[in-house]
C-alpha cells in the first residue's frame, strides 16, 4: 500500500511540475514581450508580471515542500499547494488576458 501511495504522490508531483514548466515558459515569453509594450502600459505590464512571478515562486516552494513531506503530512501539504496553485492560475489567466490586450494595442 505504501508503494502505491508513493507512486501516486510521484505521479502527482510529476504532473504538477510539467504544468509549472509550461507556466515558466509563458512567463519567459511575457518577459520577452515586455520590450514591445507601449511606455504608458509598461508599468502595469511589469507589475502584473512581478505578481505572476511571485505567485509562481510560491507554488514552486510549496511543490518542493510536498516533495519532502512525510506520508502523514502530505495530504495537508497538498491542500496548501492546491491553494497556492489556484492563486497562480487566477493570476496567470488574468495576466494572460491583459498581456494579450496590451500587445494588441
Amino acid at each position: 500500500m505504501t508503494n502505491l501511495t508513493t507512486d501516486k504522490r510521484q505521479d502527482y508531483q510529476t504532473k504538477v511540475q510539467a504544468e509549472l514548466n509550461k507556466i515558466n515558459a509563458r512567463i519567459e515569453e511575457f518577459k520577452a514581450n515586455a520590450k514591445n509594450v507601449k511606455a504608458d502600459i509598461s508599468q502595469e505590464y511589469r507589475s502584473q508580471l512581478d505578481d505572476l512571478v511571485s505567485k509562481r515562486d510560491a507554488v514552486a516552494s510549496k511543490l518542493d515542500q510536498m516533495k519532502s513531506a512525510s506520508a502523514e503530512a502530505w495530504d495537508e501539504m497538498q491542500r496548501g499547494f492546491q491553494s497556492a496553485w489556484q492563486e497562480l492560475d487566477r493570476a496567470f489567466q488574468g495576466a494572460t488576458a491583459k498581456f494579450d490586450q496590451s500587445l494588441n494595442q
